[in-house]
């Protein structure tokens, strides 16, 4: 009789270990679970902003990148052109110099554009050629636009 009673309280001894284990694992799989959510939710943060473009904060003013940016496109403008005498030639010299600033400033959170006002034939025997262009600089807040002179030579 003793023998049956010590079995029975290991039993339910054992038993209640049983139902222990399973609630820590319970429990367990829980955290897990709580951790995982988590960790979902802060790569989807991540994922959703890859791409983003976020303007740099500068102490820099609008007027002393303008300055940059004008004389970038001037030479930009100046380089690309192969042949001064086509009409054509400036104009495609033109795009490609103000995608190329475009996509620069692009970088910084700026927006730029130009666009030609007209174009003056100084010297045809040297091949020197004037252009006029107005060009706009904007950062969101500040725009700062300018008409300029842009000479190019065949040299």
């Amino acid at each position: 009789m003793i023998g049956k009673s010590i079995y029975i309280i290991r039993e339910k001894v054992y038993s209640m270990a049983v139902c222990e284990d399973e609630a820590q694992v319970i429990t367990l799989l829980g955290a897990i679970l709580a951790v995982g959510i988590i960790l979902i939710a802060g790569f989807s943060s991540q994922v959703a902003t890859v791409g983003g473009l976020v303007p740099v904060e500068r102490s820099s003013s609008l007027l002393v990148d303008f300055f940059n940016v004008k004389n970038a496109f001037a030479a930009a403008f100046n380089a690309s052109v192969d042949d001064i005498g086509s009409n054509s030639n400036v104009m495609n010299g033109f795009e490609q110099a103000k995608d190329w600033v475009s996509k620069l400033v692009k970088c910084q959170g700026r927006f730029f554009d130009a666009e030609i006002k007209q174009m003056y034939d100084i010297d045809v025997y040297r091949g020197v050629r004037c252009v006029s262009v107005s060009i706009v600089l904007s950062d969101g807040d500040t725009t700062i636009c300018k008409d300029m002179l842009i000479t190019l030579s065949s040299d």
